[in-house]
């Protein structure tokens, strides 16, 4: 394989060969940390906090009747949390993560 000419006469190898393996990681690790930060989701302009209120509403309803409350309340409220202020569109995101 040839390795890529560069336009001042050095090829893509010698190039590299400047660096340490060392930082050539740190390089790269930096990279994907920048990509990672880019590609993070951000809040709506205009969250929907709808669905949350309702949750919530649920919630404390069932509190009122301990034979209806659910351990899983809390995940229904951070579900519909995570999806009033970045969207549903969120969850590959999260998924990707966990």
């Amino acid at each position: 394989m040839i390795p890529y000419q560069l336009s001042y006469g050095k090829t893509m190898t010698d190039k590299f060969e400047v660096f340490t393996d060392e930082q050539l990681d740190a390089e790269i690790k930096r990279r994907k940390k920048k990509e990672e930060k880019a590609s993070r989701p951000v809040p709506l302009e205009n969250p929907d906090f709808s669905g949350l209120i309702e949750v919530l509403e649920d919630t404390i309803s069932t509190m009122a009747d301990p034979e209806k409350f659910s351990e899983d309340d809390e995940h229904w409220a951070y579900e519909a949390a995570m999806e009033a202020v970045y969207g549903k569109s969120v969850w590959p995101w999260v998924n990707s993560r966990t």
